[in-house]
C-alpha cells in the first residue's frame, strides 16, 4: 500500500473556508468479496504514542504507515476480511494538530473530495482545531462506530478523558444521529494498570463516571436531575449494521451533513432516501385515493392498499433493513393524521379520537414490511397479492392523474382495460426481453387482472432524446411530410421514421401528422394519402354555396363572406368533425395512446385568453411551474379525457376556417404555431435533462415568404388604408403563425457548438403564400419540396445524427479509482432491438465501411469486428465493450461514431459527463430505486471481448 492509501479525512483552511477532505482511496479497507452481505464494525481509536503502539501490534500490514498528526485514516484488519462482521479501524490523529494546514492548490485532486464547512464563517471566530476535530469525531464518526477506544495514558489520564467526553456531551448539545440511544457506540477506556492487585473495572468505571459528572458541573453548573437510561426494546430487524456499500454512501452523505446541517441530527433513514426520494406529491394521491372510497371500505380495503403501497416504495430491492416502526415514523406517520376521516365530525370539525387511520396502517406496514425483509417474498410480490384480493372493487376504479398501483405518482401508461400505471410500476411488474431490456408488457392488469394486449417502449436511461416539431399550415401541411418522406429514404433502413423520435409535436396541421404518425401509426405515404383526403374533406365548402340560384363568383364570394363572419366559420364544423373522426376513430382516448414509446402532444389555445395548451399521451412530472406559460390539460374527471380525434379538432380550429371546439382553438394563436420551444421545454420536464441539449431537434416548416431587404427599406410604401389601425393589428396577428420566426428566435439562444443538433427543413415562396384552404397547390408544394430536399445537404445532416442517436452507452459499474483516474468499463448499445431486421442491415453497413467508435482524436475501436457481426445474425443484440478513463467523474466523455456518416457525429446523449451518467443509471442508487432492470451478464456480451479505445 502507498503512503496515502488509508489516508481518510484531513482539514484544510483557505482563503475563505474551513474544508473537510474525505479521501477516496482509503475506501479500499472496504473491498470485503461481499460488499452488501458483510457488516463492518468500526473501532475509532484516539490517542498519540501508545495507540501507534497498539496498532502496530494490530498487524495492519507491512506496508501500512503511521497516521501523522492533523490527519484520520481508515485501516481494515486483514484477519476478519472474511467474517461476517469485518472490523475496520479509524486511526484519529485530527486532534493532535494545533494548526490547520493552509490549501496548496486550487487544484483539487479526482481522488478527494472538499467540502467547505457552510456554517463556520472565516473571521467571526478563533478557529480550535482540536476542538472542531473533536466536534468531527462526535457527530460524525461516532454515529458509525461500535466502539471508541480512549488510549488514557496519551491524554494523560482518566480526568483528561473526562474532559473531553463531557466536551462531547454538553458543548456539542444536539444528537449526532437519531438513531435510537440502544445503537450508540460503547466507550472503551484503556489505561496501564501500574499497581500490584488485579484490576477492578466496576471501581475504575465509578471513578471514570465521577470525572465526567465533575467536568459536566463546571460547564453546566448544577445538574438538574439524573439521567435515566431506558434501553428501546426493539426488534431485532432494527439492524444498524450497515453493509460496506451502505457504510461508504451513507457516510459520503454525513460528510455533507456535518458541513452544511450540524445543528440538526444526521438521519440515517432519510439519507438512504435522498438518492431515490419518497415523491413529494404522495399526499395528494393518498388523497385523490380516498376521496373515492367509501367510508366503510377504509380499513378493510383502503388501509391493506395504502399500506402495501408504502411498503412497495419504502423497501426496493437494495435497502437497508431499517426498522418499519421507524421509517413510518419518519415519513408517514403526519401524513395520515391530516388525511384521517375518523378524526372528523360529520359537520367536518376536528375530533379528539386517536389517530386511527395512522395506527391501522403503522400496524400493518410493519406486518408487510417484515416479510419483505425476512427474505420470504420480495416487496412486489407482496404488493400484487394484496392488489389481486380486491380485484372486484377496481372494476370502477380508473384514474389519469393517479397510478392506482403505488398511489404516488402520475400515470403514463394505460392498459387495455383502460387501467393506467405509472412508468416506475410498469417496469416493475412488466417484463421485457433480455435482448430488448427498454420494451415490455403486461399479462395481466395487476388491479383487474385483466388480459393485457398493449406493450410499451421506454427510452434507455443513458439514451438522449430525439425531437420532432411540425408546424401549422393548412394545406400546406403537405411540406413537413414530404420531408419526411425524404429523409427516411436518405437514412435506409428498413424501418419507419417514427422509430426514430422519442417526442413529437405539432399544432394545427401539424398535429394532424404528428398524430396520424405516431398515434395511427402510419407509414409517411399513407399519412400523405390520409392527408390529402382529409383536406379535401375538410375544406369542403357548405352547402349553401353550391346552390345554382347564384351563377356569379363576385356575389359567391361575397356571401361566402357574410356567412363566414355570420356563422364564425367558412366551413362546416360537420366536415371536419366526420373526417377526423373517421381518420382517429370515435372512441379513442388521446391519454395513453400507443406510441411506440413516443410522447406526443399537440397544441391548441383557449378561446377566452389564448393561453397555450398541451394535449397529450402522457402526464410527465407534476412539478410544472404555475407560471411557465403554458398549461398541459388533464381533467381530473376521467370522463372528461379528450379523444384523439377531439384533440386534433381543438388544435385545427382556425378561426375564420372553423368554429371552437369546447372552448379550444387553433395552437397557433398563443405564438407557438412552430411549437419548438414547447418541445424543448417539454423534453427537459418529462425526463428531467436539467437543460442537457437533445440529441436532435428536427423542426418541419410550411413555408414562409422571405420579405426582400429592397421592402425593408422603403420608406412610406403603405396605403392610407394599410396605414390604418385595424389593417396593422391584421398584420401583427398573422405574423404570430410565422414558424421561421420561433425558429430564428431559438437560433439566437444556441450555443455555436450546440447549433448542428438542430435542424430546420422549409421551403421559401417568392410570391405569396398559399392560403390554408388552396387545395390545388398541394401538388405543386410536393413537387418543390422534393426538389428543395434532394439539391440540399440538410437532409443527410439530418440522417447523420439520427443514425449517430442509435448509438448509446452504459457503465458495467461504478467508475474505479486506480490512483490516477477513474477507469470506467461499460458497453455501448443500439436503440434497435434485436429482433429489428433494421439492425442486421445497420450493422452489415458498420461492417462495409469499416466504422468506428472514437474518443478522442487518438483512441478508436472498431464498431463491429466478427463476433459482434457473427451474434447478431444469431439474434444477439448489439453490444460493444468499452474501457476509458476518467480523470476526475467531473470530465465529459465525449463518444462519436464515423464511417456511415459524412463525419463523426456524436453518439446518443454525448457529451456526456462521467457523474451524470452513473446518476442516469442509477449506479450511485446504493438503497435501491424502482424502476431497476439490471441486465443480466449473458445478454451482454456473448462473444466479445473487452477492448480499450486506442
Amino acid at each position: 500500500m502507498r503512503r496515502l492509501d488509508s489516508k481518510w479525512l484531513t482539514l484544510r483552511a483557505s482563503l475563505r473556508d474551513i474544508l473537510i477532505e474525505e479521501h477516496y482511496q482509503a475506501y479500499t479497507a472496504l473491498n470485503f468479496s461481499s460488499m452488501d452481505e458483510q457488516s463492518p464494525q468500526l473501532i475509532t481509536l484516539l490517542g498519540q504514542q501508545v495507540k501507534t503502539m497498539v496498532i502496530k501490534k494490530l498487524r495492519f500490514g507491512p506496508r501500512t504507515q503511521e497516521a501523522s498528526p492533523g490527519e484520520v485514516h481508515l485501516r481494515s484488519d486483514t484477519n476478519s476480511k472474511s467474517h461476517e462482521h469485518p472490523r475496520i479501524f479509524a486511526d484519529c490523529k485530527l486532534h493532535n494538530s494545533s494548526s490547520i494546514p493552509q490549501e496548496v492548490s486550487d487544484q483539487v485532486p479526482s481522488n478527494i473530495i472538499n467540502r467547505p464547512l457552510t456554517w463556520h464563517q472565516s473571521g467571526s471566530q478563533t478557529v480550535n482545531p482540536p476542538v472542531l476535530a473533536h466536534m468531527l469525531y462526535a457527530k460524525l464518526i461516532a454515529p458509525f462506530s461500535t466502539v471508541i477506544c480512549f488510549f488514557s495514558e496519551d491524554f494523560g489520564g482518566l480526568t483528561a478523558v473526562a474532559k473531553v467526553l463531557a466536551l462531547w456531551l454538553l458543548s456539542f448539545s444536539n444528537r449526532p444521529s437519531n438513531l435510537p440511544a440502544i445503537t450508540h457506540p460503547r466507550v472503551l477506556i484503556l489505561t496501564r494498570n501500574k499497581g500490584k492487585s488485579g484490576f477492578d473495572e466496576q471501581s475504575a468505571t465509578k471513578r471514570f463516571m465521577l470525572h465526567i459528572r465533575k467536568e459536566s458541573e463546571k460547564q453546566m453548573g448544577m445538574l438538574t436531575g439524573k439521567a435515566k437510561l431506558r434501553k428501546a426494546k426493539l426488534n431485532q430487524l432494527l439492524s444498524t449494521q450497515f453493509g460496506a456499500r451502505h457504510f461508504k454512501a451513507l457516510f459520503h452523505m454525513a460528510c455533507n451533513h456535518f458541513c452544511s446541517k450540524i445543528v440538526s441530527p444526521f438521519s440515517f433513514i432519510r439519507a438512504s432516501q435522498i438518492p431515490s426520494p419518497i415523491p413529494l406529491e404522495l399526499p395528494f394521491h393518498l388523497m385523490a385515493f380516498m376521496k373515492q372510497i367509501d367510508r366503510a371500505q377504509i380499513m378493510n380495503f383502503a388501509v391493506p392498499v395504502i399500506t402495501s403501497a408504502l411498503m412497495f416504495k419504502s423497501y426496493p430491492q437494495g435497502m437497508h433493513p431499517f426498522h418499519p416502526s421507524l421509517v413510518f415514523q419518519q415519513f408517514y406517520y403526519q401524513v395520515y393524521i391530516g388525511l384521517d376521516p375518523f378524526r372528523r365530525n360529520l359537520d367536518g370539525s376536528a375530533a379528539s379520537s386517536p389517530p386511527q387511520l395512522a395506527n391501522a396502517i403503522e400496524a400493518a406496514f410493519c406486518q408487510y414490511t417484515f416479510q419483505a425483509i425476512n427474505g420470504r417474498r420480495d416487496a412486489v410480490s407482496i404488493h400484487k397479492e394484496v392488489l389481486a384480493k380486491f380485484k372486484p372493487l377496481w372494476k370502477p376504479f380508473y384514474s389519469n392523474t393517479t397510478c392506482l398501483v403505488c398511489l404516488a405518482r402520475r400515470p403514463e401508461h394505460a392498459l387495455t382495460c383502460h387501467h393506467s400505471l405509472c412508468s416506475p410500476c410498469m417496469i416493475d411488474f412488466g417484463q421485457s426481453p433480455d435482448s430488448e431490456p427498454w420494451n415490455y408488457w403486461i399479462e395481466q392488469c395487476p388491479l383487474c387482472e385483466e388480459g393485457n394486449q398493449t406493450s410499451f417502449q421506454h427510452k434507455p436511461n443513458t439514451a438522449g432524446v430525439r425531437a420532432i416539431i411540425a408546424e401549422g399550415g393548412g394545406v400546406r401541411g403537405i411540406v413537413p411530410l414530404t420531408f419526411l418522406k425524404e429523409l427516411q429514404r436518405v437514412i435506409g433502413l428498413p424501418m419507419s421514421i417514427q422509430e426514430h423520435f422519442d417526442v413529437a409535436f405539432g399544432s394545427s396541421s401539424g398535429a394532424l401528422s404528428v398524430l396520424g404518425l405516431f398515434i395511427n401509426r402510419w407509414s409517411v405515404d399513407e399519412c400523405i394519402a390520409r392527408f390529402k383526403e382529409l383536406s379535401s374533406l375538410a375544406f369542403r365548402k357548405k352547402k349553401f354555396f353550391d346552390l345554382p340560384l347564384i351563377p356569379s363568383n363576385a356575389i359567391r364570394g361575397f356571401l361566402e363572406t357574410i356567412l363566414a363572419i355570420a356563422t364564425d366559420s367558412k366551413y362546416s364544423s360537420t366536415g371536419i368533425n366526420t373526417a377526423l373522426q373517421a381518420a382517429f376513430g370515435e372512441a379513442g382516448p388521446f391519454f395513453g395512446s400507443s406510441s411506440g414509446g413516443t410522447k406526443v402532444a399537440i397544441v391548441a389555445t383557449t378561446t377566452d385568453d389564448s393561453t397555450t395548451c398541451v394535449f397529450a399521451n402522457y402526464n410527465g412530472p407534476e412539478n410544472r411551474s404555475k407560471d411557465c406559460g403554458y398549461k398541459l390539460i388533464r381533467p381530473n374527471n376521467i370522463d372528461k379525457e379528450l379523444l384523439v380525434w377531439q384533440a386534433a379538432r381543438a388544435s385545427t380550429a382556425a378561426p375564420g376556417y372553423f368554429k371552437s371546439f369546447q372552448g379550444y382553438q387553433d395552437g397557433g394563436l398563443g405564438g407557438h404555431n412552430n411549437p419548438i420551444n414547447l418541445a424543448l421545454w417539454e423534453q427537459d420536464a418529462i425526463w428531467d435533462r436539467q437543460q442537457k441539449q437533445p440529441d436532435i431537434v428536427l423542426s418541419l416548416g410550411t413555408g414562409f415568404r422571405r420579405v426582400p431587404d429592397a421592402e425593408n427599406e422603403k420608406e412610406n410604401n403603405l396605403t392610407f388604408v394599410q396605414a390604418l389601425c385595424g389593417p396593422r393589428l391584421f398584420r401583427s396577428f398573422l405574423n404570430m403563425f410565422v414558424g421561421e420566426k420561433r425558429w430564428q428566435e431559438l437560433q439566437n439562444t444556441l450555443l455555436p457548438h450546440t447549433k448542428e443538433r438542430y435542424h430546420r427543413m422549409n421551403i421559401e415562396f417568392f410570391g405569396d403564400e398559399p392560403s390554408l384552404d388552396d387545395i390545388p397547390v398541394m401538388p405543386s408544394l410536393e413537387q418543390q419540396t422534393n426538389s428543395q430536399a434532394r439539391s440540399s445537404d440538410h437532409i443527410q445532416k439530418c440522417a447523420d445524427n439520427l443514425l449517430a442517436s442509435l448509438f448509446y452507452i452504459e457503465l458495467n459499474g461504478v467508475p474505479m479509482f486506480d490512483g490516477i483516474s477513474f477507469v470506467c468499463n461499460g458497453k455501448i448499445f443500439c436503440r434497435i432491438g434485436s429482433s429489428h431486421q433494421a439492425l442486421r442491415v445497420l450493422v452489415g453497413r458498420l461492417r462495409e465501411y469499416q466504422a468506428r467508435f472514437y474518443l478522442g482524436f487518438n483512441q478508436s475501436i472498431l464498431c463491429v469486428d466478427e463476433g459482434l457481426y457473427e451474434g447478431i445474425g444469431r439474434g444477439a443484440p448489439f453490444c460493444r465493450s468499452v474501457v476509458f478513463k476518467v480523470l476526475s467523474l467531473q470530465d465529459a466523455v465525449d463518444i462519436k461514431i464515423d464511417g456511415i456518416t459524412k463525419r463523426a457525429r456524436s453518439i446518443s446523449n454525448c457529451p456526456y459527463r462521467a457523474e451524470t451518467l452513473v446518476k442516469d443509471q442509477g449506479l450511485d442508487c446504493v438503497f435501491g430505486r424502482r424502476a431497476s432492470r439490471k441486465r443480466k451478464p449473458a445478454d451482454i456480451d456473448h462473444t466479445i471481448k473487452r477492448v480499450k479505445f486506442g
